[in-house]
């Protein structure tokens, strides 16, 4: 790696747990965008029920409510984040294999009901 970079060109992101907090945080508190063009980005633009979930402006979303998710994975890396801006509450799951974050936000979206609402 030269020059010191530490992502791929294909859009591939660094970042830290404290990053994506800060993220959302500063998100939804319009420190980044203001509130009309928030809304822009998450509000459902197609329903994908097979996974209970809904897709915003590249956002999932959950199937009802308002918690908003960014997730991915490439070789040797996979991550979720997830935040609800009704209650503040998140979480945010970074690994470095490309499937280490799933049996965790598995888990973590059963217990806190991020993606369904039954």
């Amino acid at each position: 790696m030269s020059g010191g970079r530490i992502s791929g060109c294909d859009g591939g992101a660094a970042t830290t747990v404290r990053d994506l907090e800060s993220f959302w945080r500063a998100l939804f508190a319009e420190r980044i965008l203001p509130m009309p063009a928030v809304e822009r980005l998450i509000a459902p633009q197609s329903d994908v029920p097979a996974e209970e979930r809904r897709y915003g402006l590249g956002f999932w979303l959950a199937a009802e409510g308002p918690a908003v998710a960014l997730e991915g994975m490439d070789a040797g890396v996979s991550a979720r984040t997830v935040y609800d801006p009704s209650t503040e509450v998140g979480f945010s799951v970074l690994s470095n294999t490309s499937s280490g974050a799933w049996p965790l936000v598995g888990l973590l979206d059963e217990r806190l009901s991020t993606r369904r609402t039954d």
